[in-house]
């Protein structure tokens, strides 16, 4: 869920990976992820997952994603925290530096 839902966020920003790809030449891979995982999902819940940018670099970008859950009041459960540090690749999974309108775009996302 938490991959989709980054693939999502960079769709709501007016890049597709795929056209990221066959254009730019680069594609985002996770080069690291930390999960602390404090509830669990239950078959058919529904859940939310929030993506908040916490860094973006020449090549690379930080971000947390809460995993969470409604209870029954409204109030939002946090199911998961992850911590993710995403690269940004060429074609031969070599680092490359993110095009510059998908690093600005990303950085408008950034939390101070």
């Amino acid at each position: 869920f938490a991959e989709r839902a980054r693939t999502e966020m960079i769709r709501c920003l007016g890049f597709e990976h795929r056209r990221s790809i066959a254009e730019d030449g680069v594609a985002f891979a996770v080069r690291s992820c930390t999960a602390e995982y404090s509830l669990l999902a239950r078959l058919d819940d529904e859940i939310a997952v929030r993506t908040r940018i916490d860094a973006v670099g020449g090549a690379s970008l930080k971000a947390t994603q809460r995993v969470v859950q409604r209870d029954g009041g409204g109030n939002h459960i946090e199911l998961v925290n992850l911590k993710i540090r995403l690269g940004c690749i060429d074609n031969s999974q070599r680092a490359a530096r993110m095009p510059p309108d998908i690093r600005g775009a990303l950085a408008t996302l950034m939390v101070n």
